[in-house]
C-alpha cells in the first residue's frame, strides 16, 4: 500500500469516528420520551346504601322455609285466624281466610295455619314505650291499658274466660312483684286441657305477639314458652316458673295464657354515699 493511500484511509476512519460521536451526542441530548403512565387498577366503588333493618316478624312454615313479615302483615294473618277460631270455621275455610288476609301467601294456607297453631311458629320484635306512667285501677281491677288489652282479646276471639284481676285489685296468688298486683296482667283460660286447646292457645299467643306494640305488651307466657318485649329479638324462649316447678300444669301455663302490659319503669333505689370518717 502506498503512503498516500494509507493516509487517505486514516482520514476516512477519522471522519467516521467524528460522525459516530456526533450521533451519540445527539441521541443523549434528545428529550426523553414521556414514560407511560401506569395503568390504574380498577377500584371497587361501594354504593352507599342506607341500612335497612329486617322486617320485625318471622313466620316459620317449615324447617326449610321462613317468611319475613311486616308487623301489619303479621297482624292481618293472626286477625284472620283469630276470627276463624272465634267463628268456628272448618279447616278449609280457615285456610282460605288466612290466604285472603295476605295474598302473598296464596296457596300456603295449610302451612300458615300449622305454623300459627304450633309452638313458636311466629315471633316478632316490638318497640317498648319507656315513657308510660303508672295508671290507677279501673272498676274491674285492671289499669286502662289492661282494659284495652281485655277488650282487644274479646273483639278478636270472643268471650274467652279471663282472670288474674278483680275489683279493687289482687294481692296474692302470684309470684313476687307480679304485674297482676298492679292490674297489668290477664290470664286467659283454655280448659279443659286438650290438644285442640293447646292449638287455640298458640293462636292467641301468636296474635298477642303480633299485636304487642299497639297493645303495649310486656310479656306473653304459654305452654312452657315465654316472649318478652325487652328480648323480642330472641323470639320465644323456654319458660320455667320462678319456683323451679316443671310438673305443675298451672305453673307451666298449660291451661292459661298469661299476658301483661307495660308499666312505668321502676327506679332502683340508690345506695347512700358512705359518710367519710372524721380525720384523726
Amino acid at each position: 500500500m502506498t503512503r498516500t493511500a494509507s493516509r487517505s484511509r486514516r482520514v476516512r476512519l477519522a471522519a467516521l469516528g467524528v460522525a459516530a460521536v456526533a450521533l451519540l451526542t445527539a441521541c443523549n441530548d434528545a428529550p426523553a420520551a414521556p414514560a407511560a403512565a401506569p395503568s390504574a387498577a380498577p377500584t371497587a366503588v361501594a354504593s352507599a346504601r342506607p341500612y335497612t333493618p329486617p322486617p320485625p316478624c318471622t313466620l316459620t312454615l317449615s324447617r326449610q322455609r321462613t317468611v319475613m313479615l311486616e308487623s301489619e302483615q303479621a297482624q292481618q294473618l293472626t286477625d284472620a285466624l283469630a276470627h276463624a277460631t272465634r267463628d268456628g270455621l272448618g279447616a278449609r275455610a280457615t285456610e282460605r281466610a288466612v290466604e285472603a288476609a295476605l295474598p302473598e301467601l296464596a296457596g300456603d294456607g295449610p302451612a300458615v295455619v300449622r305454623a300459627l297453631t304450633r309452638a313458636a311458629g311466629l315471633t316478632c320484635t316490638a318497640q317498648r314505650d319507656y315513657g308510660v306512667r303508672d295508671e290507677q285501677l279501673t272498676a274491674n281491677g285492671l289499669t286502662p291499658r289492661g282494659v284495652r288489652l281485655q277488650r282487644a282479646i274479646r273483639a278478636a276471639f270472643g268471650a274467652l274466660p279471663m282472670g288474674g284481676f278483680a275489683a279493687g285489685g289482687v294481692s296474692s296468688g302470684h309470684v313476687d312483684n307480679s304485674a297482676h298486683y298492679e292490674g297489668r296482667a290477664i290470664d286467659v283460660f283454655l280448659t279443659p286441657r286438650s290438644a285442640e286447646q293447646t292449638r287455640r292457645g298458640w293462636v292467641l299467643a301468636h296474635w298477642l305477639v303480633a299485636h304487642a306494640e299497639p297493645l303495649s305488651l310486656l310479656s306473653v307466657i304459654w305452654s312452657d314458652h315465654i316472649w318478652t318485649v325487652w328480648a323480642g329479638s330472641m323470639g320465644w324462649r323456654d319458660y320455667v316458673h320462678p319456683s323451679g316447678n316443671t310438673t305443675n300444669p298451672v305453673l307451666r301455663h298449660l291451661d292459661h295464657v298469661h299476658t301483661a302490659v307495660v308499666g312505668a319503669p321502676r327506679q332502683r333505689p340508690v345506695a347512700p354515699a358512705p359518710v367519710p370518717s372524721p380525720a384523726g
